[in-house]
């Protein structure tokens, strides 16, 4: 019994053994290590293409459209006119000078009656009408604008066809302003102003004896009047106005400093016939045409100015007619 005992414990201990054996755990396969990846080598990121920026297409000009040019007025044959111009050229003085002219030339007669001094004679308006036109025909064929061409050859033609005592002062008035504007081819308001200027002084020094009252008087008194209005708005129009304007208040002065016009009662006949002239001037350069028989009657008519002289029947004439020496 005993030995069975020992045999069943010999198997049974066999058997846990095997048991023990079977349910031994299995050594654990150790993990083989994972490789790691090798990181792949990022790319790098190629630097992207500056774009060329695209030239802007310079925007072609628009033509312009085409406007059709308004067909330009037909231009007086030789005018030289230009409405309130800023400036005097050669050919507006010849057509101031004609304007000048033709405004004596219609009211002549009435000057000559207010001839008393220094000769009452009767023939002032006659003699410079005859000399204002002398030197129009001397310009009457000259081709230029130049306004120093035409003042020297007009005042040239003045002196040679100069009458009477009021015939060369009106020459000598002119050929002062030509003097002046020697170089100009046209003359703004402040170079026609001292052209005015320059032309009483040599009408001035152009008589021995110089008469106050006279043509010399007015013209002087009426361009100092003109000179001292001029200001940084002032234009030829507004100088030549203000010449007129003072022309004929000093006019009427005239018999108040001769004593030979205020015994007639008449005012002086060359500072008259100056006055028309300078009417004329200035009625062109505004644009007015002057009619040939319209009178401008700027001066009140001579009350029979023959007769109302000193100079009487029993008076003896020691010059008989009007001497000038050049």
């Amino acid at each position: 019994m005993a030995n069975d005992k020992k045999k069943d414990n010999k198997i049974q201990q066999a058997k846990a053994e095997k048991l023990a054996k079977a349910e031994k755990p299995k050594k654990e396969a150790k993990p083989k290590p994972v490789k790691a990846e090798k990181p792949k080598k990022e790319a790098k990121p190629k630097p992207a293409k500056a774009e060329k920026p695209k030239k802007e297409a310079k925007p072609k000009p628009a033509k312009a459209e085409k406007t059709k040019k308004p067909a330009p007025k037909k231009a007086e044959k030789k005018s030289g006119e230009s409405k309130f111009s800023q400036y005097i050229t050669g050919l507006l003085f010849a057509k101031m000078v004609k304007g000048g002219a033709t405004e004596l030339r219609t009211n002549a007669e009435e000057v000559n009656k207010l001839n008393v001094f220094p000769v009452p004679d009767g023939d002032t308006g006659d003699n410079m009408r005859m000399t204002i036109e002398s030197g129009i025909a001397a310009i009457e064929n000259l081709d230029s604008d130049d306004l120093a061409d035409v003042m020297k050859v007009f005042s040239h033609g003045m002196l040679l066809g100069a009458r009477g005592n009021s015939g060369v002062i009106l020459s000598q008035l002119f050929a002062g302003m030509a003097t002046s504007l020697q170089h100009s081819t046209q003359a703004d308001t402040v170079a026609f102003a001292q052209a005015l200027q320059r032309g009483v002084e040599q009408a001035y020094s152009s008589v021995v004896t110089p008469v106050e009252g006279t043509i010399l008087t007015v013209a002087r008194e009426a361009t100092e009047y003109a000179v001292s209005r001029l200001n940084p708005r002032s234009t030829i129009r507004s100088l030549l106005r203000d010449l007129v304007k003072e022309m004929k208040r000093s006019l009427d002065r005239t018999p108040e400093i001769l004593v030979a016009l205020k015994e007639a009662g008449v005012v002086d006949s060359g500072a008259a016939g100056l006055l028309y002239i300078m009417d004329g001037f200035n009625r062109v350069f505004n644009g007015e045409e002057i009619p040939e028989t319209e009178g401008a009657a700027l001066v009140n008519p001579a009350p029979n100015a023959a007769l109302s002289t000193s100079f009487g029947p029993d008076s003896v004439m020691t010059y008989g007619y009007c001497t000038e020496l050049l």
